[in-house]
């Protein structure tokens, strides 16, 4: 018995220190396991409450433990799934309430968390896949930039001083380039740090205008390499979200608006505007995607166009997603292989030129002894 209420008290205790320090690290990776873990229950025919007490008395993580806390209380109350979620903001956005929500009016709940689920998983793996990706050619960055630093500030300026003292060395023009460089970022250097810092902060206060955001999104989508990884990544994004919105039972005019808060795009708005706008009228929204082929393939606008006259546009959704995500997931895996070897050209190419001039120095002072 003092043991159980020791142990009662320490959990208290976790609780109020993460309350303090840790509040919101509710990630994704808490969010699929709490989804399936609850679908799971649920299809064994546990309550809903007793689930979610299921879940707080097994768990050893913290920010479960403290979501399904609040959950428990709330659902005790009489009060709704999604309603409870939608108390909960800063663990759950505004489309996990809303899919919950379909699932709950159209008695697909266990399905649709079962969705929701493998969807934030699928989102896991992609960040995972980008970090891979990234990992090496970020190395080799830092790894240049530290070795140009330990260059310009170090060598540079002791073979400079070394050169000065020689006024008759003829020196290579690489080296006079270089010695001009020194110079400058010696000079500079703050400068150039404080201007660079004052032009991310104004792209930052211009990309949160709408007007600053669509030029961003459209340059992001136009670069080599990074633009078609986006490209395929919003797609993959956004059939997977379509066909979870369809399956958890919406109507279309709350799935476009789901769209439009999930892909956080401002081509993407503008289609589901656009799209919006027709379901309004009682149009063809699927034509609107048409207008639109720097982001929807004109091969997925015919899979949705047979879909629709066959009322089967979640399987159009699913044999698409199968198709272009595999795509996707190849481009990630090659994404390093191709950055890889530009970098190291890049990063050569320029230890290379600082190499040449630094032997340049060097030569010209053996020149200048050699003459005396």
């Amino acid at each position: 018995m003092l043991l159980q209420k020791l142990d009662n008290q320490v959990d208290k205790l976790l609780l109020s220190i993460y309350s303090t320090f840790a509040k919101g690290k509710f990630g994704i990776k808490e969010k699929v396991f709490f989804f399936r873990e609850l679908a799971y229950l649920l299809e064994w025919g546990i309550g809903i409450v007793e689930a979610i007490d299921i879940i707080n008395e097994n768990t050893s993580n913290i920010a479960i433990k403290e979501v399904t806390e609040q959950l428990y209380k709330f659902l005790n109350s009489w009060e709704a799934f999604n309603r409870s979620l939608l108390r909960l903001k800063k663990y759950f956005n505004d489309v996990d309430v809303a899919i919950i929500r379909g699932g709950e009016e159209s008695w697909e709940l266990i399905k649709v968390m079962k969705f929701l689920a493998d969807e934030y998983e699928f989102l896991l793996e992609v960040r995972q896949k980008y970090v891979g990706a990234l990992i090496y050619p970020f190395i080799l960055l830092v790894a240049w930039i530290w070795a140009v630093y330990i260059i310009f500030a170090v060598v540079m300026p002791s073979l400079v001083g070394i050169l000065d003292s020689f006024w008759t060395v003829e020196i290579w023009g690489v080296t006079k380039l270089l010695i001009n460089m020194v110079d400058f970022f010696r000079g500079y250097g703050w400068v150039i740090l404080v201007g660079a810092i004052f032009l991310a902060f104004l792209l930052g206060v211009f990309v949160a205008f709408p007007q600053g955001k669509r030029w961003w999104d459209n340059t992001l989508l136009s670069l080599p390499i990074i633009g078609d990884l986006q490209k395929r990544y919003l797609l993959v994004k956004f059939m997977r979200y379509f066909s979870l919105f369809l399956k958890a039972g919406l109507n279309y005019k709350d799935i476009f608006k789901g769209l439009r808060w999930v892909m956080n795009n401002s081509i993407y708005e503008d289609m589901f505007d656009e799209s919006l706008a027709e379901i309004n009228k009682g149009w063809d929204f699927v034509e609107v995607f048409t207008h639109y082929p720097q982001i929807i393939p004109p091969d997925i606008v015919v899979l949705l166009k047979v879909g629709e006259k066959t009322a089967s546009i979640p399987k159009a959704l699913d044999n698409a997603i199968v198709l272009y995500e595999g795509e996707f997931k190849k481009l990630i895996d090659n994404f390093s292989k191709v950055i890889e070897p530009v970098m190291i050209l890049v990063i050569g190419g320029i230890v290379g030129l600082v190499a040449f001039a630094v032997f340049g120095i060097i030569g010209s002072i053996l020149d200048s002894l050699q003459g005396f």
